[in-house]
């Protein structure tokens, strides 16, 4: 069963258009050749969630790019743009997939949190 996708009435064509002009955006290029990944999955993961298919494939775009992001193999804007989020939505998401959104080192929290005045 093949499902399509909407954004606010656009069919899938549409929705492909938008993503590359957004991924065109943050990498300010002419041209990005976009590919597709799938995975497939039991339709029972759906009825344990109590998700729809959309909001499924769109929850693990998210947790994918947070992952990837995590690992330091992602920008937060790279992760954004793979998630098909801002860049503001992405971070804040981030919390709610167990991932922290800044790192510190030791050196950078003594020197933030110590008393500078004395």
């Amino acid at each position: 069963m093949h499902h399509s996708c909407t954004l606010l009435g656009r069919n899938t064509k549409e929705v492909e258009l938008i993503q590359y002009s957004v991924v065109c955006l943050l990498y300010n290029c002419e041209e990005v050749r976009l590919k597709t990944l799938a995975i497939k999955y039991p339709e029972s993961v759906l009825a344990t969630l109590n998700l729809s298919p959309e909001t499924f494939e769109q929850e693990a775009r998210v947790a994918l790019a947070v992952k990837l992001y995590e690992m330091g193999r992602l920008t937060s804007g790279q992760a954004a743009a793979l998630a098909g989020i801002s860049r503001v939505a992405f971070l804040l998401s981030c919390q709610r997939y167990g991932a922290a959104t800044v790192e510190w080192d030791e050196e950078e929290l003594e020197a933030e949190f110590s008393d500078k005045g004395q």
